[in-house]
């Protein structure tokens, strides 16, 4: 759905005299309805009210613009009273500075109705009148929203010019917020017109200048608008990550500034987000965010026609959803209207939408005359647009459509030309995304400074929910290591009845299934008993940095340690996990124990590239107590950096995990006799041996493990390799 449309929510052209000196121009997109301080409006509108008799000539002109131009944002058929009633005084008058405000006005009026012809007719009379008054200022805010009024239409080389007119006379003016505008528009201009490639050059280039002076409205649109290039190549995951990066925005800022505006930007995005949602088949959830914005639109706003426009928006979306549904009947009952109200508006951005939708729907009927007659409708207006997106989705309709029908030479014609504007299409989307990438980074590395900046500000407030964070989190664990253990005695009383069921049980089947039973129920025990033990472990990492007072590191390690602890919790319900799971505990936990011992040795995970992690399935934390004991054993006595290396590969049916380390090895290390750490590691390698060993009862494994010590070539200790071998299982 085109960003830019209903925009036109302009404050202000004021009077020659005491009232009016500059123009200024605030912008909401997608109007739904802005939402204002009514009471203070109501107190300026009745002090002009009584003021106007009294004055005359220019001065009543001038107030009768102020009129108009307050009126636009809720009340439509006032604005246009005044604003008519202001021309034909400032006419009779020769008043040009007044006539060409009050066609500025009327324009302004229109565009809030949703009238985009009569719009246009309006602003090219008032730049006609500016420019006759050499009125710089005013000429390159009227320019600008002809622009956006031909962008309506579909008119986007004619917007394009009007676009650059406008930018030469910011750029004269050096009005920043013109600008910047100028750019955003530009970039919805070629997004619309299919021209990717530059339509994201503009987008970045528009949010790194919202970032730079502050601007949080064009903030917003710039983030909702690189989601729409995303939307557009059908990349809907990360659409999505960028509408809800600017709802999440507009919430925080609706909440700090308590400004309604926010409210219409959370809508915005909602919008947005069903309709990604529906595009990607979530429908339930889709619905929940249609209907939302539907309801609020309905409620919110005084003036009928610029509200009813914003309905008909949400309505042709709810009409996609239901055709994306296969519903063709309701969908096409939702359309209906929406076609009415976008063709007598002339917005030919939302009608070629509709139309092209109305086309799907009755091609899914299988009334394919009905569906060739709207799918022409399309190509008609998109040719005469030059707009590439949708002469590909017409051309696209009208080859499935003679297709069905059996007409192949004239669904190959429309093939081949819906081929060839696809192709064109996806060389520029491939372009963009090489661009995006590199924006990606830098916009990375900003949003990484800002946040250093914000935690510096708020040092001691970060502190003290650090410290509220770390009792929290100490609580959870000791209550969750007590529900293991009282897990764990449960299981062996269970156990024990179960073996003495066993021996009074007769007979090869019954006997068999309780032995296999028991053998679950070990298992349980032997994971119950790897938790806690691996859970302790983990609480002595971050010790040090609490004492040594490095609050930053801290904070950064009891992020990760909560991850990782909640990866544990989590993968210890199940006897087995995906081999993606259990590597991003590994992950999380080297990264842990590498900070640790400050770098002191690296580590790195190899995994083949014809090992499909999200489906083989390993028992949880039967890698991490073998890396564990080699970075304690082996590298931690080590003078020069280690290196730990963890590879995995298939080979005869089985899954290899070889844990390579060059540290000081086994021998050596036992000669050091650290009965502290000894006794810590005896326990986790002693649990996971249980816990293999318990497999085996099963026949799972077989020769699980092989542990080799590895030499230099003068017969010295070059560290020590463990090689575990586990069947490839996806179940």
């Amino acid at each position: 759905m085109p960003v830019a449309l209903n925009i036109y929510r302009l404050t202000a052209i004021g009077n020659q005299n005491t009232l009016f000196n500059k123009l200024h121009v605030i912008v909401i997109l997608l109007s739904f309805l802005y939402c204002q301080n009514v009471l203070a409006q109501r107190e300026k509108i009745d002090s002009l009210k009584n003021i106007l008799p009294s004055l005359k000539d220019s001065a009543r002109v001038d107030c009768l613009n102020e009129l108009g131009e307050i009126y636009q944002a809720t009340q439509t058929d006032s604005a246009l009273y005044y604003s008519y009633k202001a021309l034909n005084e400032a006419k009779s008058k020769r008043y040009k500075k007044g006539a060409a405000e009050a066609f500025f006005n009327l324009a302004n009026s229109y565009g809030e109705r949703g009238n985009y012809k009569s719009a246009e007719q309006n602003f090219r009379l008032s730049i006609s009148n500016y420019e006759s008054l050499a009125n710089i200022d005013a000429l390159g805010w009227a320019y600008l929203w002809l622009g956006v009024s031909l962008y309506a239409q579909s008119n986007f080389q004619s917007a394009t010019q009007a676009f650059i007119k406008a930018d030469e006379l910011f750029e004269k003016t050096t009005d920043i917020q013109g600008s910047n505008q100028t750019l955003f528009f530009l970039a919805l201009n070629y997004e619309e017109s299919g021209l990717y490639e530059q339509a994201f050059e503009l987008c970045t280039k528009s949010l790194n200048i919202a970032q730079k002076n502050n601007d949080q409205q064009y903030f917003f649109y710039s983030l909702l608008s690189i989601g729409r290039l995303y939307q557009n190549v059908e990349d809907y995951r990360t659409a999505l990550d960028y509408y809800q990066q600017a709802n999440s925005f507009a919430e925080k800022q609706r909440l700090a500034s308590q400004i309604c505006t926010f409210c219409n930007l959370t809508m915005t995005a909602k919008l947005y987000i069903g309709e990604v949602y529906y595009c990607t088949g979530s429908f339930d959830s889709s619905k929940f965010y249609l209907d939302q914005v539907l309801a609020y639109c309905k409620v919110n706003g005084e003036d009928s026609n610029a509200r009813k426009e914003s309905i008909m928006s949400v309505t042709e979306s709810l009409g996609e959803f239901y055709l994306k549904q296969k519903d063709y009947d309701k969908a096409l009952a939702y359309f209906s209207e929406p076609i009415k109200f976008f063709s007598w508006g002339n917005n030919r951005n939302y009608l070629m939408r509709v139309l092209l939708n109305t086309g799907k729907a009755y091609e899914g009927k299988k009334e394919y005359n009905a569906a060739r007659h709207y799918a022409k409708m399309v190509l008609s207006i998109a040719k005469e647009a030059d707009s590439r997106k949708y002469i590909r989705d017409g051309t696209g309709l009208m080859w499935n459509i003679y297709d069905q029908q059996g007409m192949l030479d004239s669904a190959y014609y429309y093939y081949r030309q819906y081929a060839d504007m696809k192709d064109s299409l996806l060389n520029v989307r491939y372009i963009r995304q090489l661009a995006l990438f590199k924006e990606q980074s830098e916009n990375e590395k900003e949003r990484l400074r800002t946040q250093l900046a914000l935690q510096k500000e708020s040092f001691s407030k970060k502190i003290a929910v650090s410290i509220l964070s770390i009792v929290i989190l100490l609580a959870f664990v000791i209550i969750r290591i007590i529900m293991l253990k009282r897990k764990n005695e449960t299981n062996k009383r269970e156990l024990a009845e179960n073996e003495l069921q066993i021996q009074k049980l007769e007979g090869e089947k019954k006997e068999e299934a309780l032995k296999h039973q028991a053998t679950e129920l070990e298992m349980q025990a032997l994971r119950a008993q790897m938790n806690p033990h691996f859970i302790f472990n983990s609480l002595n990492s971050i010790n040090r940095f609490i004492l040594q007072n490095n609050k930053t590191q801290a904070s950064e390690y009891l992020t990760k340690f909560s991850r990782l602890v909640r990866l544990i919790l989590q993968n210890s319900q199940a006897a087995f996990i995906t081999l993606e799971s259990e590597l991003e505990a590994l992950q999380l936990y080297l990264e842990l124990e590498a900070v640790r011992f400050d770098h002191q040795f690296e580590y790195r995970i190899i995994v083949d590239e014809d090992i499909d992690e999200s489906v083989l399935k390993v028992p949880p934390l039967i890698i991490q107590p073998y890396a564990e004991n080699a970075i304690w054993h082996g590298l931690m006595h080590k003078e020069e950096k280690g290196i730990l290396e963890i590879k995995l590969f298939p080979e005869d049916g089985m899954l290899y995990c070889k844990i390579t380390d060059n540290g000081i090895g086994r021998k050596k290390a036992s000669e050091l006799k650290s009965k502290s750490v000894a006794a810590h590691k005896s326990l986790g390698l002693r649990i996971t041996a249980d816990r293999i060993a318990r497999l085996q009862q099963n026949k799972v494994w077989i020769n699980y493990l092989t542990i080799n010590d590895l030499k230099y070539a003068d017969g010295s200790p070059a560290g020590t390799e463990v090689i575990l071998k586990i069947p490839l299982m996806t179940e």
